[in-house]
């Protein structure tokens, strides 16, 4: 068994209550936070979630934090295409479809303010 914490920072300025689109923020939250499991091994996976302003609109900006294996530079442009998985330097058995960042990418555009940045 790993030891990883899971940890999170909430910004104590967060409403209880606001509007987006539950299911896929929780699709999108379970992607990038099990990718963060798939390749960290010993260390902390962080869920930081924050206010910030978007053309005076109140937005929540949430950020996975891990201390895993880290990706290449040359292998970033990789990570949002359809079908395309990075390769671990780790552990060669890690297995996926490689559709997971790019449906939470696209998935994160549509519920941001103006089809924001995303991922």
């Amino acid at each position: 068994m790993r030891g990883i914490d899971l940890l999170e920072e909430l910004d104590p300025n967060i409403p209880e209550f606001f509007r987006t689109e539950p299911r896929r923020m929780k699709q999108i939250l379970l992607n990038l936070t099990g990718n963060a499991m798939k390749f960290t091994f010993d260390g902390y996976i962080k869920i930081k979630a924050e206010m910030v302003k978007v053309e005076d609109i109140s937005c929540i900006k949430v950020i996975i934090e891990d201390t895993g294996i880290g990706i290449r530079e040359g292998d970033i442009g990789k990570l949002f295409k359809m079908f395309s998985m990075v390769e671990s330097s780790k552990d060669k058995n890690q297995s996926g479809t490689g559709l997971g960042l790019m449906i939470s990418n696209k998935l994160s555009m549509l519920l941001t303010y103006k089809g924001g940045p995303g991922i």
